[in-house]
């Protein structure tokens, strides 16, 4: 009769340990990733697996995409203080075609585009 040995259960892990730790390794930034996790009815998970399964996409990368939608990253300062504060009596409307803006450069003079 031939004899087998059998080793011993391999003690290392080849992957990472911590939930937080695999989702970073598999982000391909340089941006750090934070998990979230959220309960939502039944009916709505099968409603976006299926829809996501449909188009050939993955859900996590629908939600993130509703997401960054949502919550668009904070513009410049510089940018919000050169846009025109409209109140809630002045109409907006469409520029005109044939409108002219004024514009004054550093040194101060104006040139009409």
């Amino acid at each position: 009769m031939k004899k087998i040995t059998i080793g011993t259960k391999p003690t290392s892990k080849s992957g990472p340990t911590l939930p937080d730790d695999w989702v970073s390794d598999r982000s391909g930034s340089d941006e750090p990733r934070k998990r979230l996790t959220i309960d939502i009815p039944e009916s709505l998970h099968l409603r976006v697996k299926s829809q996501c399964a449909l188009n050939g996409e993955k859900m996590a990368d629908v939600v993130r995409a509703l997401l960054e939608k949502q919550f668009k990253p904070e513009r410049p300062a510089a940018v919000a203080a050169i846009e025109p504060v409209v109140t809630a009596s002045e109409p907006v409307t469409e520029m005109q075609k044939d409108d002219s803006v004024t514009i004054s450069n550093y040194d101060g003079d104006q040139t009409a585009t």
